[in-house]
């Protein structure tokens, strides 16, 4: 079985937003996808608080300004209420594309149809919404991060012992 380490899936997951990125901004606009000619994208993280979603927007503005995009990054401080207005901003802003990792998969649906109606492409990033369209959905896989943690678990306490696990 090949695995990633923690670090190659989020250089992956990193990668894979930023493409898809460049590619609903140039279809949206109908340009070139080599950033050339700019473009607007906003970047919706539920929270700025955990190291993934910090890792996450480091890496989508470094890739934004290597393609000359404008990254707009909204931090909802895991408010749902914070983040609908966020995108209706994204929406009347004239984003080219949006990015979001919602801070609630129901929350977000009506955000998330309103910029359908609007022709803007929604990518969802970790959590995706349970109404509206989203044109990509960038995930982990949890339980196969939770099975390869088990296994480093099992053998770095040679196999056998207690193990307490917390839930919350």
């Amino acid at each position: 079985m090949f695995t990633l380490s923690t670090t190659a899936r989020k250089s992956l997951a990193i990668a894979s937003i930023a493409a898809l990125s460049v590619s609903a901004v140039a279809c949206n606009r109908g340009e070139s996808s080599d950033g050339a000619d700019g473009g607007s994208v906003t970047l919706a993280l539920s929270t700025q608080t955990n190291p993934f979603f910090v890792e996450l927007r480091d890496g989508a503005q470094a890739k934004a300004d290597e393609l000359g995009i404008d990254l707009d990054i909204q931090d909802a401080s895991d408010d749902a209420a914070t983040q609908a207005d966020q995108l209706r901003n994204a929406e009347t802003s004239g984003a080219d594309v949006v990015i979001v990792n919602p801070t609630d998969s129901d929350a977000v649906g009506s955000a998330v149809q309103s910029l359908n109606n609007a022709d803007i492409p929604v990518i969802a990033v970790d959590r995706s919404s349970n109404s509206g369209e989203v044109a990509s959905f960038v995930a982990s896989d949890n339980v196969a991060g939770g099975k390869q943690a088990a296994d480093a678990l099992a053998k770095a306490i040679g196999e056998e012992g207690e193990i307490l696990v917390l839930q919350g």
